[in-house]
């Protein structure tokens, strides 16, 4: 049950493929929900080592390559937890994958949970770093490029523009001086648009690359689900597969498996 309404900053949404769940963009939002960690048929908790009826509660969220956050994990209120970080940013391979991160909770039938972002770590800001400066990198190439097709094309306007002027002056001194005086203005304007067009490329070029790349806002934490149950005293979750087709892959490949193993026990 979600105990905060409007819910600060988490958005509800699906974007296919199965990625489904309340998702934050930006740090520092937070979301409640309220939990029953009871598991039944568990004997109360010894006094004098409580966490010995501790279960692990599960929080499945989409860890991805590109964008994504940490968040926080923390117990309001009913029962008790150390807080707990988890980081979306998946720093070793780029796929978007359900993970799940364990929290050792006390068992309570009002049991109240906070998640909330922290911005990027350090790996994902490392990495949206490197994409704003090879983003920055090919703005300033292309305008570049841009600048040096302009030179050149002003250039070869210049050039025509004094031949012309030579052929009349051969034909008539007057016409001569008239069309040095075009040649000039032509070619004066020709240098101005030339330098305008270099500036402006140099300050579009500038203007996407600025001093010290800025870290992108490497926020976005997409919580997947809450799994409650784990046994009281595991120290490990073993709930692998959430949806049900991935349920029912999972099995697949295990009796794929085993049926391999059969027909290697037969050919021996």
């Amino acid at each position: 049950t979600i105990v905060q309404h409007p819910v600060h900053k988490f958005n509800w949404t699906n974007e296919g493929r199965g990625k489904w769940g309340f998702v934050a963009m930006e740090r520092n939002a937070t979301i409640k929900l309220k939990l029953d960690t009871r598991v039944p048929g568990q004997p109360p908790p010894d006094p004098k080592k409580p966490q010995s009826s501790y279960i692990l509660l599960g929080v499945a969220y989409l860890q991805s390559y590109e964008g994504m956050g940490q968040a926080r994990v923390r117990c309001e209120s009913g029962c008790s937890c150390s807080a707990m970080d988890f980081d979306s940013h998946s720093a070793s391979r780029n796929v978007s994958l359900t993970n799940i991160a364990n929290v050792a909770v006390s068992q309570h039938e009002a049991c109240v949970v906070s998640i909330t972002t922290l911005g990027p770590s350090k790996a994902a800001a490392d990495a949206a770093a490197a994409a704003a400066a090879a983003s920055a990198a090919a703005t300033s190439a292309a305008a570049a490029k841009a600048a040096a097709a302009a030179t050149a094309a002003a250039s070869a306007a210049a050039a025509n523009a004094s031949t012309n002027a030579t052929a009349n002056a051969t034909t008539n001194a007057t016409a001569s001086a008239t069309t040095n005086a075009t040649t000039n203005a032509a070619a004066n304007t020709t240098a101005s648009v030339t330098a305008n067009v270099t500036a402006n490329a140099t300050t579009s070029a500038s203007a996407t690359v600025p001093s010290g790349v800025p870290v992108p806002q490497w926020s976005k934490v997409k919580l997947m689900g809450i799994v409650v149950g784990e046994e009281a005293g595991a120290q490990y979750g073993t709930v692998n597969w959430l949806r049900g087709q991935s349920h029912i892959s999972a099995h697949e490949l295990e009796q794929m498996a085993g049926r391999r193993r059969v027909r290697r026990q037969l050919r021996r």
